[in-house]
């Protein structure tokens, strides 16, 4: 924990942006490493007891390592991030029963400590298709969701706006795996114009891309997607 406070106290004496702490991965990712993926998949059917003792050995560590960080700069944090990817291309990587029986609990667990400690939003990333559990993951206290995978199943931006507005705020949207490594910078402005039309009003979304850029996304492209995105108008708003 060495350094956070100074670092904190830096980024409030010297610019306007929002401080953002970053937790630990709660259970998934590092009970996936830990496992194996092709056994921990398994163990859903084949060894839950085996399973359940892995993810509350995991959870055990990282929410003792997230207790100190909090304690140390929960009060002063703006934001509150962390991930476990649950999402794969075409829906969860679990089934539903399984996400509300093994890991929905567990998370619960993790953001529970996160909002006794600290008043900070707490934002959530999972790659993939994860609009099947949204519902749960409001219901468990999340209030914004990273990233928006646009091509995942179900990760439509105007419809996740229409159904989620108020209850939930999202971060990305703008596509990595098609638009920005190949679009031109008139396509990636217009992927602008529409996510910001899309989610934009009333605020509650961060214009982002879905996922890291890639070193052979065009340096016009990433200029293109922030700048205009700085600039264009909205309708909701002319």
């Amino acid at each position: 924990m060495q350094g956070l406070k100074e670092r904190l106290k830096w980024i409030r004496e010297n610019t306007d942006c929002a401080a953002i702490l970053a937790l630990p991965a709660a259970c998934v990712h590092t009970s996936q490493y830990l496992r194996g993926f092709e056994d921990w998949f398994c163990d859903f059917v084949l060894n839950p007891r085996i399973l359940e003792a892995l993810l509350d050995a995991v959870l055990e560590v990282t929410l003792q390592i997230a207790k100190n960080q909090l304690k140390e700069v929960g009060q002063e944090a703006d934001v509150v991030i962390f991930a476990d990817d649950l999402g794969a291309q075409d829906g969860l990587q679990i089934s539903h029963d399984h996400f509300l029986k093994y890991v929905k609990p567990r998370l619960e667990k993790y953001l529970r400590q996160a909002h006794d400690l600290s008043p900070a939003k707490v934002l959530f990333h999972s790659c993939g298709s994860v609009a099947s559990i949204i519902e749960d993951l409001i219901e468990i206290g999340l209030h914004v969701l990273n990233p928006v995978q646009v091509t995942a199943a179900g990760m439509t931006p105007a419809e996740l706006k229409k159904k989620y507005s108020g209850r939930m705020a999202f971060w990305g949207g703008m596509d990595s795996q098609k638009i920005l490594p190949r679009g031109s910078v008139k396509e990636v402005k217009q992927a602008v114009e529409e996510l910001v039309e899309q989610m934009g009003e009333g605020g509650g979304f961060v214009l982002s891309s879905v996922h890291n850029i890639q070193p052979d996304v065009p340096l016009d492209n990433i200029l293109a997607m922030f700048q205009h995105a700085r600039e264009y108008v909205p309708s909701f708003v002319r």
